[in-house]
């Protein structure tokens, strides 16, 4: 928005100091001195921006219709851009809408892709209880060994085998889970609506 605006500007003085010097030219035709600044100018000579424009009047004074002309023709291209400039404005903060049969699309790629995932966490959360279970009864059993060395190993095993276990769950999960979301990118490329959601991918992963 800043930009725009700062474009705005620029146009803006674009157009004041080439209708000054246009009007110089068709008031001064006939005049011999072309260097006198015009009245205009010295009302305007602020931010250097008067100074400016009286350079560009020197010799103006006696330039010919077609010359003039061409400035006139330059203001009102300059003026037709810093109209579209306004307008683009206006429209850039205009509300915009989706077609019902392309949101439609989307929500249900959008179910399909939450209910397989949901699907993988059952599976992923009662694989885990059954690894947490067979670790359980597995150190009750290794505590319940008296010789120390037997006994340690057993514990040892015990984790182990839970270790292995739970990354085989989580793996199974994240490989159900990728799927679900590149299932979803291909479903909605027909649907020729913007995916707001691709970013967020992955983070299923953060428990």
């Amino acid at each position: 928005m800043m930009n725009t605006k700062k474009t705005i500007a620029a146009f803006s003085i674009a157009v004041l100091a080439i209708a000054i010097v246009a009007g110089n030219a068709m008031a001064t035709a006939d005049q011999k001195n072309a260097s006198t600044t015009h009245p205009m100018v010295q009302n305007h000579q602020y931010n250097g921006i008067g100074q400016g424009v009286s350079e560009m009047m020197k010799g103006v004074g006696n330039r010919s219709g077609d010359q003039v002309a061409k400035l006139q023709a330059m203001i009102k291209q300059l003026q037709d851009q810093l109209t579209k400039l306004q307008n683009g404005g206006t429209n850039s903060s205009a509300t915009t809408t989706t077609d019902a049969t392309a949101l439609g699309c989307v929500k249900t790629a959008v179910t399909t892709r939450e209910g397989t995932i949901a699907t993988a966490f059952d599976t992923l959360t009662g694989c885990q209880k059954t690894a947490f279970a067979a670790r359980k009864t597995a150190l009750e059993t290794a505590w319940g060994i008296a010789i120390n060395k037997d006994r340690n190993a057993a514990i040892n095993t015990a984790w182990q085998a839970f270790d292995k276990t739970e990354k085989e769950c989580r793996d199974a999960y994240r490989k159900a889970d990728k799927a679900a979301w590149d299932a979803f990118k291909t479903a909605t490329k027909s649907c020729n609506v913007s995916n707001f959601e691709g970013f967020r991918e992955g983070r299923d992963f953060n428990f």
